[in-house]
């Protein structure tokens, strides 16, 4: 039978999930097999198993336990979900990420990205009349580089349809994309594989790039034409997103941690603004984090008794 530990907390944001993440790089150290476990993922950041189940970020993150050249803002949806898709841009030197929740706040950014949202259709509408919606067409009118994920990429549409009633009827997209949405009762939810076959405009570099990431959303998007081709984990293939001009969608979350794809979507931003892009400037993300679990792990055996923890482990506790 498997030993067991309990963390414990009073409050939500109290430190549970980094305490865990701690303890579960130490005993990764320390020779054992960990598998984390939260009964309810309740969190706005939600990432797929390679079961095709749903699990709450910040147990992905146990599990897995200023120069500022280039302006990236992300719309701060008020239902934002998975906005850890964006992290990889913050570990550029060179690049900074801002998030927009008004229209006053949105200037002229290098590259705007829309977010997934847990509500596409009524922040939909929040971006409509707080005159971000207005913003974003200027801006892309002007050529300037959009990218939507996942439910950002459903309001790039020309028209978002509601048949069985899921988010709330019927609405206008941004119509920046020849595309239609239509939400569906199932939600989809699975880990992909990919790779750029038709990207065009400022990122036609990306072609022939491979990413890896995982979708979960309700509906899908009608288009002619696509952005990448992807393989799921049963092996099959589909298309996924689309690119008009310099406007991108796509379903895929953690499209951006691919180190290959980060650094292209760098440099051609930087040989947009005149500026030479230099290698040194990007990190590989999957480095970066296995760096910042051994940190956590060693930081946390300096407050830890770790000879108690395991005797927890091992003998249980009496009350």
């Amino acid at each position: 039978m498997a030993k067991a530990i309990m963390i414990q907390g009073t409050t939500s944001n109290a430190g549970k999930s980094l305490i865990t993440a701690g303890l579960c790089r130490i005993f990764s150290q320390d020779g054992y097999r960990v598998a984390p476990f939260k009964s309810q993922n309740m969190a706005l950041n939600s990432y797929i198993t390679e079961d095709g189940l749903e699990m709450g970020r910040a147990q992905v993150i146990e599990n897995s336990s200023v120069l500022a050249d280039i302006d990236i803002a992300v719309i701060k949806l008020p239902r934002i979900s998975n906005f850890t898709d964006f992290n990889a841009f913050e570990l550029i030197l060179g690049a900074k990420v801002r998030y927009i929740s008004s229209a006053k706040e949105f200037k002229c950014p290098d590259l705007l990205i829309l977010p997934g949202t847990k509500n596409t259709i009524d922040d939909l509408k929040w971006m409509r009349e707080c005159g971000i919606e207005a913003e974003i067409l200027k801006y892309a009118s002007r050529g300037n580089p959009v990218f939507g994920i996942c439910g950002g990429y459903q309001m790039l549409c020309k028209s978002l349809k509601d048949p069985y009633n899921v988010e709330g009827g019927e609405i206008k997209g941004l119509g920046l994309i020849d595309a239609h949405t239509v939400f569906e009762k199932e939600k989809t939810r699975t880990r992909v594989s990919g790779i750029f076959k038709c990207a065009g405009g400022i990122f036609s570099e990306l072609n022939g790039k491979s990413f890896e990431g995982y979708e979960i959303h309700m509906g899908i998007t009608k288009a002619e034409g696509f952005l990448s081709m992807l393989k799921s984990m049963d092996g099959g293939e589909k298309t996924d997103g689309l690119c008009q001009g310099n406007v991108y969608g796509s379903y895929v979350h953690g499209i951006f941690d691919s180190e290959e794809v980060l650094k292209t979507i760098i440099k051609a931003l930087y040989n947009k603004k005149g500026l030479e892009y230099n290698e040194t400037l990007s990190c590989d993300v999957k480095a970066h984090k296995e760096r910042e679990y051994d940190k956590l792990a060693d930081e946390l055996r300096k407050s830890l008794d770790m000879k108690y923890i395991y005797k927890i482990i091992d003998e249980g506790v009496t009350l």
